[in-house]
């Protein structure tokens, strides 16, 4: 996450930012611890409205660069996501996308392994569902016809799906779900 010269950095212990204009040698820059609550898979990290949202086994929490809150916490859902995760080993993955204001994070037990949950989180309201259907290893936003859409790679096939529809019903796609 970028903010002019504040960069984050997350890894399994804690996350941390670098502050500072100039790289060295002669660097005005300084490492600051922002929180404990560390990423156990880089494929959770997204940015959202200039904070950085990411995931570990204890939660998914949202910085903006000085306060780290735990939405999994805020949307009371920490038993579930806790109990999901308690057999998390390094090789599951915690696949996200962002698009618009909600938080996709796809949870499988390993590379080509187990679906175990999609979770989303309407990022403005902190308010937890699920898609127990969305078995996806990956995400980008993209334009469709001028309008934003969003693009996963599905976990079980070789395809990609576009999911802008599902948050825009009309009657040729009402009853996919």
């Amino acid at each position: 996450l970028n903010h002019a010269s504040l960069h984050f950095y997350g890894h399994a212990e804690a996350v941390t930012r670098v502050r500072g204009s100039t790289p060295p040698p002669g660097s005005d820059m300084v490492l600051d611890k922002l929180s404990d609550f560390g990423c156990s898979d880089h494929r959770s990290i997204v940015t959202w409205n200039g904070k950085a949202v990411y995931a570990n086994t204890e939660g998914v929490y949202m910085t903006d660069g000085i306060n780290t809150a735990n939405l999994i916490e805020a949307g009371f859902v920490e038993l579930y996501y806790q109990t999901l995760l308690a057999s998390y080993a390094t090789s599951w993955e915690l696949n996200a996308g962002v698009y618009r204001d909600y938080y996709f994070l796809c949870i499988t037990d390993g590379p080509g392994g187990t679906f175990q949950d999609c979770l989303v989180c309407e990022l403005r309201k902190r308010v937890w569902f699920r898609f127990q259907n969305f078995s996806f290893r990956g995400f980008a936003e993209g334009k469709v016809g001028g309008f934003q859409g969003l693009f996963a790679a599905c976990g079980d096939q070789s395809r990609l799906a576009k999911l802008n529809g599902i948050f825009a019903p009309v009657a040729g796609n009402k009853a996919d779900a």
